[in-house]
């Protein structure tokens, strides 16, 4: 069973007449657009709110450089700019 709220929407009147005269072309009431546009907005909004998964990507190779080790980012970062003035 569904159960209808009486409500006050203030908005502006340009966007008022825009949608008034919409309905109107269409056949429609201006609650069935506003509706339509609310449910909308609330679709997207469950679209967005999807949990975020980073793609695992790899790479080529055997490992680090000769010489550095795992967790010694200075040594990492100095060959990183090596020849580059950093």
């Amino acid at each position: 069973m569904v159960y209808h709220m009486k409500t006050t929407l203030e908005i502006s009147t340009p966007l008022f007449r825009k949608i008034k005269k919409m309905a109107e072309k269409q056949g429609v009431t201006f609650r069935s657009i506003t509706e339509l546009a609310l449910q909308k907005f609330l679709e997207s909004q469950k679209k967005t709110n999807k949990k975020f998964k980073l793609k695992q990507y790899t790479f080529k190779g055997k490992g680090l450089v000769e010489g550095l080790q795992e967790g010694d980012w200075i040594s990492i970062r100095n060959k990183v700019y090596e020849g580059r003035g950093g």
